[in-house]
């Protein structure tokens, strides 16, 4: 078996430490120990495992202390925690999982006992993870404004708006760093935000920047930078470009993209989102305009409207002919014209057009 999840052990008792270190090892676990609650709890936020094993009776500070100190803190309290005991206390045992442990463990436990209470906790808190990870990059997939993931100061994902933001084609995702559309001047500080955000010290910044497209333009943008802390590492910052010219709010499409979506992107990802954040992101936003959203839907006839719809809840054309009953090759040509009117080129880009301008409701 060769797993890579680490485990933290946390007791004060260097012998059963030794023991299930050894058990974990055999197994392709790798292990880091903590001797004493204290010690556990600097731990859990320095490596941030992918399990805990706290003994409950440590003294000063007992595993319940350990436990509720790393479910206050939005960096630790997901990690599946498991209490390992001396006693079988019923009482002990009850008020662990009144607390939201995910399992308790009797010593001394058997190595089959140990490992499948590990697997069943990895594997359950990985298939949380990627539901997560789903939602979350559909949202990011659609958002019209430039977002990108930051690991020190490479770029390590973003989506199309990012790219045509800075006029770049997308290949350049794997290589693309701040030196590269960050002005000079303004490098030094959006550093420095970005480490404080990696390292703990603040959970979220905001800065003006100016950014240099591929093509030289110059134009200037509010990056917001939060910490992650769901199913991407903790050391990556989401950045969140923010248009502050018009010139650049429209070529974002971003007056269209609604506060409420990012909100919940932002929270599906367990970012720390201050009030102060989200009132400066909803002041940003507010360019939104409903005159806009009708001129959009204007310039579509009703029956277009209806393919619109329609080719948005994801039917086909011969789907779409019996609902409306119309011919095939009248839905064709509503969507060609659809496509023409918002210079789509296929029909997903159709489809994300409507989303992002409000057009349909899903």
């Amino acid at each position: 078996m060769d797993n890579k999840e680490l485990i933290l052990i946390i007791d004060d008792d260097l012998s059963v430490i030794k023991i299930t270190q050894k058990i974990l090892t055999l197994h392709g676990y790798r292990s880091e120990i903590a001797l004493g609650g204290s010690a556990g709890i600097q731990k859990a936020f320095e490596l941030l495992p992918d399990l805990i094993l706290c003994d409950i009776r440590m003294e000063p500070i007992d595993g319940y202390m350990v436990f509720n100190v790393l479910k206050e803190s939005s960096l630790t309290y997901s990690i599946p925690f498991v209490f390992i005991t001396g006693k079988s206390n019923l009482k002990d045992i009850r008020l662990g999982m009144e607390m939201g442990v995910d399992d308790y463990l009797i010593k001394p436990f058997a190595e089959k006992e140990l490992i499948s209470s590990i697997q069943i906790r990895i594997e359950k808190y990985k298939r949380i993870r990627e539901e997560r990870a789903k939602d979350i990059l559909n949202i990011f997939r659609i958002a019209p404004i430039g977002v990108c993931f930051l690991q020190e100061d490479k770029v390590c994902r973003a989506n199309f708006a990012f790219f045509k933001m800075l006029e770049m084609d997308e290949s350049y995702g794997n290589v693309a760093s701040l030196d590269m559309f960050i002005d000079a001047s303004c490098q030094n500080d959006l550093k420095e935000n970005l480490y404080k955000c990696q390292v703990g010290i603040i959970n979220d910044f905001n800065q003006n920047v100016d950014i240099v497209t591929s093509i030289g333009e110059r134009h200037n943008y509010k990056i917001y930078g939060v910490r992650s802390i769901g199913i991407f590492p903790h050391n990556v910052i989401i950045c969140l470009f923010l248009p502050q010219t018009d010139f650049a709010s429209k070529r974002a499409g971003f007056s269209n993209f609604r506060i409420s979506e990012l909100v919940n992107f932002l929270r599906k990802e367990d970012v720390a989102l201050s009030p102060t954040l989200i009132e400066r992101l909803q002041i940003a936003f507010s360019s939104e305009k409903k005159e806009q959203q009708k001129s959009f839907v204007n310039t579509f006839s009703n029956r277009e409207m209806q393919v619109l719809e329609l080719s948005c809840h994801g039917l086909s054309i011969k789907q779409i002919a019996d609902k409306l009953n119309i011919s095939d090759r009248t839905v064709e040509k509503h969507r060609a014209n659809l496509m023409e009117k918002t210079g789509s080129k296929c029909v997903v880009e159709l489809v994300i057009y409507a989303i992002r301008n409000n057009l349909v409701t899903l």
